[in-house]
């Protein structure tokens, strides 16, 4: 049965095409890495290219301020997570990128309209709430009261067209996502909301405000491009309707993903990361349309600091940290001969705690199937065996009625990791179910010294090889290393 990206259609289409060619470490920097650093790209340029006829050393500075932004942001923080927030931050350059520029003032309404169904309906595949940002912002600014000037980069009419074609486009994207997987929107929409989780009371109410309380986390990393956007679009003398459009978007899905979300994991800021792009392009856009030509003996200082200020936080960032400081450092050092910092983030050691055994998987066959609650990183770890979603992230009749105890017990998959605690109204019906009980073998995650319980299928062809690959890990403990 095909399945629903866990919330990023294009995200999962790009792993799946990689995986045959490529390692772990490989899709990881493919799928996480590469858009990170192509947002950087894509925001820097763009700074420069519309700079216009501005000295460069004042387009120079601008770019620096943003440089600056780009380190102290969420957005690195993320860049090594297999997370789909980097590809999502990448489509909001590109979009945002094209938004704040002259080509929405020049086109003709079939071109807008032609472009809203692109950015729109793809905005829809890179991750549903992208594509309501970007159809939050044209509706803003097509109701927002426009003035014939040149600093207004698009005009009521060419918002409207934009926002019909991408109702077009969404309308493409459901019914071809409807047809293949059987709904329009991913499943994690409904275990990721406060209304419709799943999970019960004992996992959701204590997370009820965890993505409100991450919003001081966010504001302390891109505060200040905030800061910045809302300060220059308030001076300008017409608004931007674009301007004012995307921050208007940009503060709406902040108040949705603070209020009606409950994350399931502790990663920061993983939700608001991708207004970065976005805010620091409308600062440097209003900025060009609202000031004067700065003077050069002010431009020169002003370079001067901030490339300082540039160089200390590079230095801060990649100084190493004492291994008594830092227990990734300790990781990375402990990583066996050519094995890169990349790879030794999740490869073997690093995940032991979470999913015990995972690096001493490769003498197990890849027929053995893997249940698990969590899809990120563990998906890159155990390689192309099967897994089976116990939590609903991609399995839709799991997000909405639960697990099917006798679907499951029908074709066992050979090993279970979960987290009990984490998921115990979800998870109580089946693990305290006889069948499962008397086929499996259950290791606690307080034996293991892991955060993951541990389920072994007590009879089949891969007991025996799981056993050996568990026990084998267990000797050498999490600190050796072996490659998968």
């Amino acid at each position: 049965m095909a399945t629903y990206g866990a919330t990023a259609q294009l995200y999962q289409w790009l792993i799946v095409a990689l995986w045959p060619w490529a390692d772990g470490a490989v899709v990881l920097l493919a799928g996480s890495t590469i858009p990170a650093s192509l947002t950087f790209v894509v925001v820097l340029w763009t700074l420069w290219s519309r700079g216009g006829q501005r000295s460069h050393l004042e387009r120079l500075a601008v770019v620096a301020v943003a440089a600056v932004l780009a380190i102290g942001s969420s957005l690195p923080r993320l860049a090594d997570t297999g997370m789909d927030a980097n590809g999502a931050a990448l489509y909001v350059a590109v979009w945002a990128a094209w938004w704040l520029g002259p080509c929405p003032r020049r086109a003709t309404r079939v071109r807008m309209a032609l472009c809203g169904m692109a950015f729109i309906g793809t905005g829809w595949l890179v991750r549903p709430d992208m594509a309501a940002l970007t159809f939050g912002a044209a509706l803003v600014s097509a109701v927002w009261p426009r003035r014939d000037d040149l600093t207004t980069p698009t005009t009521n009419r060419s918002a409207r067209a934009f926002i019909v074609g991408g109702v077009l486009g969404l309308v493409i994207a459901w019914l071809g996502l409807w047809r293949v997987y059987g709904t329009p929107v991913p499943p994690s929409f409904w275990v990721k909301t406060w209304a419709t989780n799943p999970y019960g009371p004992e996992f959701a109410q204590p997370r009820r405000l965890l993505a409100l309380r991450q919003v001081p986390v966010w504001l302390r990393r891109d505060g200040l491009a905030l800061v910045l956007a809302v300060w220059l679009t308030l001076r300008l003398r017409p608004r931007s309707p674009q301007f004012v459009g995307s921050l208007f978007a940009v503060l709406g899905l902040t108040a949705y993903f603070s209020l009606a979300v409950v994350p399931l994991m502790q990663q920061q800021c993983r939700f608001y990361a991708p207004f970065w792009p976005v805010l620091v392009l409308v600062a440097g856009h209003a900025w060009y349309a609202r000031t004067r030509a700065v003077p050069k003996r002010l431009v020169y200082p002003l370079v001067v600091a901030l490339v300082v200020m540039l160089g200390v936080v590079v230095r801060r960032v990649f100084t190493p940290v004492p291994p008594s400081r830092s227990q990734v450092t300790a990781q990375i050092d402990a990583r066996p001969p050519g094995t890169s910092i990349l790879a030794a983030s999740f490869v073997p050691g690093a995940s032991w705690q979470a999913w015990p055994g995972a690096d001493h998987l490769a003498r197990v066959p890849l027929t053995c199937a893997v249940a698990t609650t969590e899809l990120g990183r563990v998906s890159q770890v155990i390689g192309l065996r099967p897994i089976v979603d116990l939590a609903g992230l991609i399995d839709r009749q799991v997000a909405q009625h639960g697990i099917d105890i006798a679907q499951f017990m029908a074709e066992p998959p050979a090993l279970v990791w979960f987290k009990e605690q984490n998921y115990h109204a979800h998870l109580r019906p089946l693990v305290a179910d006889p069948a499962f009980l008397a086929r499996y073998l259950i290791i606690p995650a307080a034996q293991l010294g892991a955060i993951y319980n541990v389920a072994i299928l007590r009879e089949g062809p891969c007991a025996l090889p799981l056993r050996e690959a568990l026990d084998e890990a267990q000797r050498n403990g999490p600190a050796k290393h072996a490659q998968l």
